[in-house]
């Protein structure tokens, strides 16, 4: 059995890996939306996405990957922008009158941080 979890694991671990650019539309800054983006999270975060303005795709990946200052940020905002603009139909819908809901909140990475890096807590634990 350990024999044949070896093979297996060999195998599935020699096939290749398939985060398609084919998931993005073709243009200027999509090869840097693949190496930067999907690192982290797979292209059907960015095509389920609201959609953004550029600064505002610009402002979203300041807040996931640390590329303050660098010409790829603008490069990768204005394609997102291009091919993911705002969309009405994903866009929040006010309701009117009273409701009742509850807010939840927790701490969340800081700039540049991401969410499976550790994290040093006060008491110098990780």
């Amino acid at each position: 059995m350990r024999n044949f979890l070896m093979m297996m694991t060999t195998a599935l671990a020699m096939l290749p890996v398939q985060l398609s650019a084919q998931d993005l539309p073709p243009g200027e800054g999509q090869d840097l939306v693949m190496t930067s983006c999907t690192g982290c999270h797979g292209t059907r975060n960015i095509r389920n996405a609201l959609g953004y303005s550029a600064e505002d795709w610009k402002t979203l990946a300041l807040t996931m990957i640390d590329l303050d200052g660098t010409p790829e940020l603008d490069i990768i905002s204005a394609y997102l922008a291009e091919h993911f603009p705002p969309s009405d139909a994903r866009a929040p819908v006010r309701v009117d009158g009273p409701v009742q809901i509850a807010f939840e909140s927790w701490s969340g990475p800081t700039r540049g941080q991401r969410a499976r890096d550790p994290v040093e807590a006060p008491d110098k634990s990780i």
